[in-house]
């Protein structure tokens, strides 16, 4: 006799459509190894996930099934616009007391053409499970226990939760979805959920081969249909296809390209913004809080009717831009100006009458060169800093990627962007933003240390000197690496705190300790290997705190020079400071050497 999961596993009438669909998922993913029942689970969770987190994920990191899964194959959570599949990586996520946006996910995926109605019902059952307040009924696996553990940490503090957490549900399965597929059951499970009043929003949905195949190639690229009949075409030049100008409803372009369509901000739309949303207090200590402003213009029945008038707008850059009739319809979309003004749109959709329009500026145009451009003239007329706009350069790219790219043990990551990385699942200390790097940079290799408390003075006096794509990337690495490690010996208790005022003569003493005052070799060979030996101590904690020891009797040193009623923040910002601290790090360097 054939049980059930026999027949599960040896099924190979797969819909033909589903079978391309699954190919060639397996192959991009580089998934080859799993099984078809793993593989569809994979798959339908990175469908779902897709179409509202743009970003990179894994998505075999979803998968829960298996034993005392509760018919949940896969989940996530989606916290102020960033995946999640670990507690420990939540928790560090929801540090501060930042407010949460939060959106649970659960998938259950059978390849079945025909809807499971027990296995659906086992869903709804476990989740109730999950969500409710005490100690879990059910037995349950480890990663089921692990999203258990994700929903008591979002609600351990609700004051932060606003609005409520959202909850989709999806049901994929390899038929077509009949139109009442999981509906004549899913109220009694909503309704039990719905009862425990810790959600804002429960969906559920079926998903069949056809809508599996229109969610994977939607993951593909955001497109959007922009009502606009009040458009006028713009010239253009070498790069640009189509370009337009006009009015749009506000509340069609949060419905129609704004929103995910599942509770959140498509956060992938501004990936090629200058800055990340700066929520509603001050953005910089000397500016008004902007969005507050926009935010109660639009909650002001007079004001908001002329809102067209009072605000910029937002550009948008498409690969394609196609008008028919009263819409344009556009593919692969990039918000590239209006970041800020979009994030009030959307919190504010429903003071969205019909009255309220925005100016907007579409531009086809695939070419990179042109984005740039396109950026930093929308950009040049707002009140943003000189690093902001640095931030699209192609060499601030290559460091970002550089920094990527090293192996998780070394990984840095170089916030180009103000706030790119905010609410991302990473230590934070490995985050350099720019200010950071350019003080870590100007302090190892511009022999500025003595400088670097006064980041403006800085970049307008060797702005010329700095992030230039002829120094390469590796250079900028080296001096972050170091300022992680001084910033880490300081965290620590390895540098006792009386030497913080001087933590960039630090970052710069490394370099002069291990490779001499010397600028760095200009032969390829020769400049990696200098390069090479202080990523090697910065990553290597007992040899850095041995050398920044070194390092500490040099300003200590140097610091008493300056005399008995001497202050830290003074003395440090003396050449005369900077002279003696490397003169005695060149002798031990000296020494070193000697030794050898």
């Amino acid at each position: 006799m054939v049980t059930l999961q026999q027949r599960r596993e040896s099924r190979v009438d797969l819909n033909t459509i589903l079978r391309g669909l699954l190919a060639n998922f397996k192959v991009d993913q580089n998934v080859l190894d799993l099984r078809d029942p793993e593989l569809f689970e994979t798959f339908a969770a990175y469908c779902v996930v897709g179409q509202f987190y743009r970003d990179r994920f894994e998505p075999d990191e979803m998968r829960t099934g298996g034993a005392h899964d509760l018919g949940i194959d896969a989940a996530a959570v989606i916290v102020n616009g960033e995946f999640h599949t670990d507690a420990d990586e939540v928790a560090r996520a929801i540090q501060g007391g930042h407010d949460l946006r939060v959106h649970f996910v659960a998938i259950q995926a059978k390849l079945e053409e025909r809807f499971q109605a027990a296995a659906f019902t086992e869903m709804t059952e476990g989740l109730y499970d999950i969500f409710q307040p005490g100690p879990m009924q059910l037995p349950a696996n480890d990663r089921i226990k692990n999203f258990r553990k994700i929903v008591d940490l979002i609600f351990a503090d609700i004051r932060r939760l606003t609005p409520k957490p959202r909850l989709s549900v999806w049901y994929a399965m390899a038929g077509t979805v009949a139109s009442d597929s999981p509906v004549p059951r899913q109220r009694v499970g909503e309704q039990r959920i719905e009862g425990l009043d810790r959600l804002g929003e429960l969906k559920y949905r079926a998903l069949g081969v056809k809508e599996l195949q229109e969610l994977y190639q939607r993951a593909s690229s955001v497109s959007a249909v922009l009502r606009m009949p009040d458009r006028v075409r713009i010239p253009t030049f070498d790069g640009v296809g189509k370009a337009f100008i006009g009015v749009v409803k506000a509340q069609d372009l949060v419905e129609n390209l704004l929103s995910d369509g599942v509770g959140a901000v498509r956060a992938s739309l501004f990936h090629q913004n200058v800055r990340h949303f700066q929520g509603y207090g001050r953005t910089i200590a000397t500016e008004p809080a902007v969005n507050e402003e926009i935010r109660q213009t639009l909650r002001d029945p007079t004001a908001r009717n002329g809102f067209a008038l009072l605000n910029n707008g937002l550009t948008i850059v498409a690969r394609d831009v196609n008008p028919v009739g009263d819409q344009i319809h556009l593919v692969d979309v990039q918000i590239v100006n209006g970041c800020q003004t979009s994030y009030v749109l959307y919190d504010e959709l429903a003071n969205l009458s019909n009255d309220v329009q925005i100016p907007i500026k579409i531009i086809e145009s695939a070419n990179e060169d042109v984005v740039d451009l396109v950026v930093k003239a929308a950009n040049s007329q707002n009140q943003f800093r000189v690093g902001d706009l640095v931030a699209r350069d192609a060499f601030q790219k290559q460091i970002e990627l550089f920094f990527a790219g090293q192996t998780p043990d070394r990984r840095l990551y170089y916030e180009r962007r103000s706030m790119q990385y905010d609410g991302m699942p990473m230590e934070k200390a490995r985050i350099i933003n720019r200010g950071q790097l350019t003080k870590a940079y100007a302090a190892m290799f511009l022999d500025e240390a003595h400088r670097v408390a006064r980041l403006r003075e800085l970049e307008l006096s060797r702005g010329k000197d700095l992030f230039r794509d002829t120094d390469g990337p590796m250079a900028y690495y080296v001096s972050a690496a170091a300022f992680y490690r001084v910033e880490w010996l300081f965290r620590n208790g390895k540098l006792p705190a009386i030497y913080r005022p001087a933590r960039f003569r630090f970052v710069a003493g490394l370099k002069v300790a291990l490779l001499g005052a010397d600028a760095l070799p200009t032969a390829k060979a020769a400049y990696r290997a200098a390069c090479e030996t202080v990523i090697e101590c910065a990553w290597d904690p007992v040899r850095a705190e041995s050398v920044a020891n070194e390092i500490a009797v040099a300003v200590l040193t140097a610091y008493e020079a300056e005399g008995a009623n001497a202050r830290w923040n003074d003395a440090v910002r003396t050449a005369r400071f900077r002279l003696s601290v490397a003169n005695t790090l060149v002798g031990l360097n000296a020494v070193r050497i000697a030794g050898h």
